[in-house]
């Protein structure tokens, strides 16, 4: 009489098939999910930097209060030295929304960051500096400054 059945080898065999699609499948999905958070953030940076060349577009030719002092500020810099601007500063003024800024890997915090404006031979350079938690960091090691410009015009 003819057994009818798998032997134990060829089922451990089908397991350890169906094992190991789904730990390429996973990881796979894992990582597309965090390339796509990471577009996301550096997104954000775009964002902060076009903010950040709408405020200074503003400032620049405002006659509001608290621009004088940002254009003396932005005319004394040397070449290649910086003005940084808190994304709170950016947001409070109404240059940034804040649906901009949440970290797209957990949507209840916000990424923090700063702009950074430098100042060049060819006028104004803007940049976006992002820090998500455990998701993202702009590609300069983030050493956020210490002197904020917090005098913009309502």
């Amino acid at each position: 009489m003819k057994n009818k059945g798998f032997t134990l080898i060829e089922l451990l065999a089908v397991i350890a098939l169906i094992g190991l699609v789904g730990t390429v499948g996973i990881s796979s999905l894992i990582r597309t999910r965090k390339n796509t958070n990471i577009k996301l953030a550096k997104e954000m940076e775009n964002d902060i930097k076009v903010a950040g060349e709408n405020m200074f577009s503003y400032e620049k030719i405002s006659g509001e209060k608290g621009v004088e002092s940002f254009n003396k500020k932005y005319n004394e810099l040397n070449k290649n030295s910086s003005i940084y601007i808190k994304l709170s500063e950016l947001k409070d003024r109404g240059y940034l929304k804040t649906d901009k800024l949440k970290n797209p890997a957990n949507d209840s915090k916000e990424c923090e960051g700063y702009l950074e404006i430098k100042k060049t031979n060819t006028g104004p350079e803007f940049k976006g500096h992002v820090k998500c938690d455990k998701l993202y960091t702009t590609d300069n090691p983030y050493n956020a400054p210490t002197d904020y410009f917090s005098n913009l015009s309502n």
